[in-house]
């Protein structure tokens, strides 16, 4: 699983799979729309060829 919105810090450093739940069970990550694979796609290949090696 990929996180890409801010976590918060104030979180313990353990128990991850705690933070985690809590995360997924937020009203402000209920709320984001779903990611678009074709935009996910361009930018993984962006990222891929970024460095120009």
């Amino acid at each position: 699983m990929t996180i890409l919105t801010p976590v918060d810090e104030g979180l313990p450093k353990h128990g991850a799979g705690a933070a985690l739940l809590h995360i997924l069970d937020s009203p402000d990550f209920a709320a984001a729309p779903p990611g678009d694979p074709g935009t996910m796609e361009r930018e993984i290949a962006a990222n891929r060829s970024a460095w120009g090696d």
